[in-house]
């Protein structure tokens, strides 16, 4: 009894499932009209030699009777299409009908009819014809519509939002009397039923049935329905057990609907096969044994919810992970980039320091020349005095010799302050550009302490990153997909080589490090050269300032030489001063080469230690650069990280909701479905359920046609009811 009603569900499910090529046949073949003439080909003729009769059961008809009705399911028109199937190729084929307005659909056969007798001149084909019936169908579906709770017409209820309930109330009218057990009782010819109805996602949500189920394709919802009216009741089955109607619920907004298809057929029924010698005994030990197998399938639909809320629960905290790990990477990419911005403008600004450094280094090579240069004029001044001095005890002798030779010399002495002051300020000037350089060393050296703070902490975050993906690894590698994996394992792998070359890149920042000794060595040869730049200024003020008494000298020799012979003494004074100031001069001289000396040796250390900062500087911003790089990869990386865990916690939370939802349905099917049915089987008589099924099958197996059929022939029927569709 139990596996007859597992194939009646089986069955019903069946025709659910092929209802789609039914709906397609029936929309193409039916709403071209009754009495349209509908063309699909003519078949060659057939080439037959002999004339042949109709043999007993050699040929078949297959009924498919459409039954067209309003949104409610109140019937307007009923069209029938036959199939004569000819295997014998016969040239004449006999049949029973009452329908009306009759016409060939797939060839131009013609027929002759005396009142229900139909003859087709088949000529060896086949033959499909198509009528129009005035009879009842025996099977049919009441259709009900709720919004909110109340009941509603179907028009009233286009373009309405709420939540709506759709039912479908199955019957089934035609019965049969037979003895069962010395006992006459009533049976249904039994059908079972299916119902099609597609909903559109984008209007109805949160869609559930009764006595069907759901199946999704893109934004449609295919509800199937199953029924099969008067079965329990027939085989004197508790209501519990009854499946006269299904249910659509669901929450919508603009509401429309399509035609709904229902299918009903006997077949499913007519092919069940009894065993006359069944051992109601057997069958009741095995639904002992099936309440058993339930109730620990029960269990273990219990256990995989509770593993399923486990798995959500850790899929929930890997997401969160991963959120975090996907924000903490984009604020790394977003560093990385700023620092890259910031190495490659110290680059170029080490670049142009080295450029200034060898220009500078140049510049006072130059200076040390003009030096030597100064130092010869210096010696030659002092060998003049000297000779003015030997001059002046011959005065007496060279008074025009001695003219003529202080107008030379206070030519030379003119020129002497001149060149003296230009030297006095290209030595203030330069002294003020070692101060401007020594303060942008300064800057650059905090400058590189905040690089290193700033790339000390991204090595920081990225470590934490990467013991975060290491930890993860370790902890979810083994569930995640392989392309998963492989691009986690690809993320860690950058993040260490990442991290190495920005400790590498840091360790130069600090310390020992090249571009940080650099730096101080820069800073150290700015000192010299600033102390020699001070000697500089002070040298070339005594040079000015000796210049200066020369000429003042001279020039008070010049207006004194015509008064020479009285103040030969004032000559010697001036002589002196000459001699007094060329020593001075000697000196300002001496010092001024010693100082270039030490500003070329500082301009040289200048110079040395600023390659060292362009190269260094250099290799920051190729570092910058892989960084921001393998900050960019790791965001992406982080970005398929997160996304897959969202994906893992979406399919997560669908298995928890499904092992929910399966748990709560098995213990429904315990209590509901198979508890109800041992119960019920309990207090029936198995014997008397028996004979009343064996009643219906053989029912069904009678039960051919709607429209009639004779004894030489077999047939079946199946009939489709489209409802009309609720729009505006």
């Amino acid at each position: 009894m139990m596996k007859t009603y597992q194939k009646f569900v089986a069955g019903g499910l069946i025709v659910a499932l092929s209802a789609g090529v039914t709906f397609a046949y029936a929309t193409n073949r039916v709403d071209a009209g009754v009495g349209d003439a509908v063309t699909v080909g003519i078949r060659p003729e057939a080439k037959i030699s002999v004339t042949k009769t109709q043999s007993a059961l050699g040929m078949t008809k297959k009924e498919v009777v459409y039954v067209f009705t309003g949104a409610d399911g109140k019937e307007n028109k009923v069209v029938v299409t036959d199939t004569l199937t000819n295997p014998d190729a016969l040239t004449s084929l006999s049949d029973i009908t009452n329908l009306q307005d009759i016409v060939n659909v797939k060839g131009n056969e013609s027929f002759t009819q005396s009142g229900s007798d139909i003859v087709w001149q088949a000529n060896g084909s086949d033959i499909t014809y198509r009528g129009v019936s005035q009879e009842t169908v025996p099977v049919g579906v009441k259709v009900t519509y709720f919004l909110d709770g109340k009941e509603i017409p179907a028009q009233e209820l286009v373009g309405k939002s709420g939540k709506v309930t759709i039912r479908f109330d199955y019957y089934n009218n035609r019965t049969e009397k037979v003895n069962v057990g010395g006992k006459e009782e009533e049976i249904v010819v039994p059908f079972a039923m299916a119902t099609a109805v597609l909903l559109d996602e984008e209007k109805f949500a949160n869609i559930e049935v009764t006595h069907g189920r759901l199946l999704h394709e893109g934004n449609l919802c295919a509800a199937v329905l199953v029924g099969m009216p008067g079965v329990a009741e027939s085989l004197g089955l508790s209501e519990d057990f009854s499946a006269d109607y299904a249910e659509i619920t669901a929450d919508m907004v603009d509401f429309s609907l399509t035609n709904t298809f229902t299918v009903a057929t006997n077949s499913l029924f007519a092919d069940i096969s009894l065993d006359d010698e069944v051992n109601l005994d057997s069958l009741s030990d095995a639904l002992t044994k099936l309440g058993d197998a339930t109730d620990e399938l029960v269990d273990g639909t219990l256990k995989l919810k509770d593993g399923a809320g486990a798995l959500c629960d850790g899929a929930t905290d890997l997401a969160e992970g991963a959120k975090k790990l996907k924000d903490g990477a984009g604020t790394l990419s977003d560093g990385a980039g700023t620092l890259s911005d910031n190495i490659l403008v110290l680059a170029d600004g080490a670049k142009s320091l080295q450029d200034g450094a060898k220009t500078l280094k140049d510049g006072i090579g130059s200076f040390a020349a003009g030096l030597d240069n100064a130092k010869s004029g210096s010696e030659a001044l002092a060998d003049g005095a000297n000779s003015l001095k030997s001059g002046a005890e011959e005065f007496a002798d060279g008074v025009d010799a001695a003219s003529q030779g202080v107008g030379a010399l206070a030519a030379g002495s003119k020129e002497l302050a001149g060149g003296a002051d230009q030297v006095k300020e290209g030595a203030a000037g330069l002294n003020a550009g070692i101060g401007q350089l020594s303060a942008g060393l300064k800057d650059l050296d905090a400058g590189v302490d905040t690089a290193y703070a700033s790339l000390a902490a991204t090595i920081s975050y990225n470590q934490q990153v990467l013991d975060g993906l290491t930890g993860f690894a370790a902890a979810y590698g083994a569930g995640l997909d392989a392309e998963t994996l492989a691009s986690l394992k690809t993320m860690i792998g950058t993040l260490q080589q990442t991290i190495a070359a920005q400790q590498q890149i840091a360790d130069s920042m600090t310390g020992t490090g090249a571009l940080k000794s650099g730096v101080k060595a820069l800073a150290d040869g700015t000192a010299s050269l600033s102390t020699g730049a001070q000697a500089l200024v002070d040298g070339a003020g005594t040079l000015s300032d000796g210049a200066k008494a020369l000429d003042a000298g001279i020039g008070e020799l010049a207006e004194k030489l015509p008064q020479l012979t009285e103040g030969f003494s004032a000559l010697e004074d001036g002589i002196r001063q000459v001699e007094s100031g060329a020593a001075e001069l000697d000196t300002g001289l001496a010092q001024l080469k010693t100082a270039s000396g030490q500003l070329s040796a500082g301009a040289g250390s200048l110079y040395d230690g600023s390659t060292t900062l362009s190269e260094g500087a250099d290799a920051l911003a190729q570092g910058s650069v892989t960084l921001k790089d393998g900050a960019a990869e790791l965001a992406n990386g982080t970005n398929d990280l997160a996304d897959g865990a969202n994906k893992l916690l979406d399919g997560a939370k669908e298995l928890a909701d499904g092992t929910v939802t399966l748990a709560d349905g098995m213990d429904e099917y315990s209590r509901e479905g198979i508890g109800k049915l041992l119960d019920a089987l309990d207090d029936a008589d198995l014997t008397t359920v028996y004979e009343k099924l064996g009643a219906m099958v053989d029912a069904a197996a009678q039960y051919k046609s709607f429209t009639g059929v004779n004894d030489e022939m077999d047939a079946s029927v199946t009939f489709i009811i489209r409802t009309e569709s609720v729009e505006k």
